[in-house]
């Protein structure tokens, strides 16, 4: 048996583009990725962004990494960021938030190392335990999430989450295998 994975975000870049980047004007941008596993994520996100980006305006884009030091299993003792941020408005990408310490540390790291303003984006928005706090607290002025997974009633209220319907690509992925037509081509 066969299987397809379908890239949420990468259906969502208009989104993206239209609610989140018009807000930067000609600001620059960094695509961050929370961790290393997730740069190839990242990478695609920014190269979609790039390739839907009015080609009269291109965007002033780059990718950045934050690396985590840990002092032990499930406790971070700072974070670093690798690429250039400082002035930026930053976009974190992930595939899954789920009580949001990595993402929230990742977004305090950076503003401490300069960037301007921080959004996140992410799959699928588990966001249990501490999550919705977290991100009260946070310096993120938004979390995008798909709706693979129902938001609680305390994120469906928090003003900083978004969700954003599944929809058009599981429907079209249904119509192409119905008609056997290329899954993987949504993608390329």
């Amino acid at each position: 048996m066969s299987v397809d994975n379908l890239h949420a975000f990468v259906e969502h870049v208009p989104f993206i583009i239209k609610e989140i980047v018009p807000t930067y004007g000609d600001n620059p941008i960094a695509i961050v990725s929370p961790d290393a596993g997730g740069v190839a994520r990242a990478k695609m996100f920014m190269e979609a962004m790039t390739s839907m980006s009015d080609p009269r305006r291109p965007l002033n884009i780059s990718l950045a990494i934050t690396i985590k030091h840990r002092v032990k299993a499930g406790e971070i003792e700072g974070m670093n960021i690798v690429g250039e941020i400082k002035g930026k408005h930053c976009i974190i990408v992930d595939d899954m938030i789920d009580t949001a310490g990595t993402l929230t540390g990742a977004a305090k790291a950076l503003i401490d190392f300069g960037a301007t303003r921080v959004v996140a984006c992410a799959t699928h928005g588990v966001l249990s335990g501490p999550a919705i706090q977290r991100i009260i607290d946070s310096p993120l002025d938004e979390v995008v999430v798909s709706d693979t997974i129902p938001l609680s009633p305390a994120a469906r209220t928090c003003s900083k989450i978004k969700q954003v319907s599944m929809a058009r690509l599981l429907g079209e992925a249904i119509k192409r295998i119905h008609s056997s037509d290329s899954v993987s081509s949504l993608f390329a």
